[in-house]
């Protein structure tokens, strides 16, 4: 098997077979993104949450561009976020929604304070099945 580098380009080999084994023909299909269930479907977001359920969640999705394109996205979810897990860019942006501080002249208790009361109500990451469908639809 040969190695593959950063920048090389490569050439796959996709089949497609549907729930009965028989080889699914893409030859006059625009582009493809696929999700359980469907996410996107001729260019257009079809997630109809009005059926579903759709909390932020861990997200796994596969799409094929027309142009060949393979876009895999996968996205995280916390259950449980605590103030030790923030990166830096999070807690500012935590605290800069706080409108009543003055961030120059914040002391540690109290940013903690304040990060703790935020992650009350802000203990899940992820995405709902739209949000994917929408950043899917980025990449088409």
């Amino acid at each position: 098997m040969p190695v593959v580098n950063i920048n090389d380009s490569v050439k796959l080999i996709l089949e497609f077979i549907d729930k009965d084994g028989k080889l699914i023909n893409l030859s006059n299909t625009a582009s493809i993104v696929t999700g359980i269930p469907l996410l996107v479907q001729n260019g257009k977001n079809v997630v109809d949450n009005s059926k579903q359920d759709d909390p932020a969640h861990a997200r796994t999705a596969l799409g094929v561009c027309n142009d060949g394109t393979i876009v895999i996205v996968v996205v995280e979810h916390i259950y449980k976020q605590h103030v030790k897990d923030l990166k830096l860019v999070q807690v500012r942006s935590i605290l800069r929604q706080e409108k009543e501080i003055n961030v120059d002249k914040l002391i540690i208790p109290e940013a903690l304070k304040i990060l703790e009361q935020h992650l009350v109500n802000y203990t899940v990451i992820g995405l709902t099945k739209t949000e994917l469908a929408d950043y899917m639809l980025t990449w088409i």
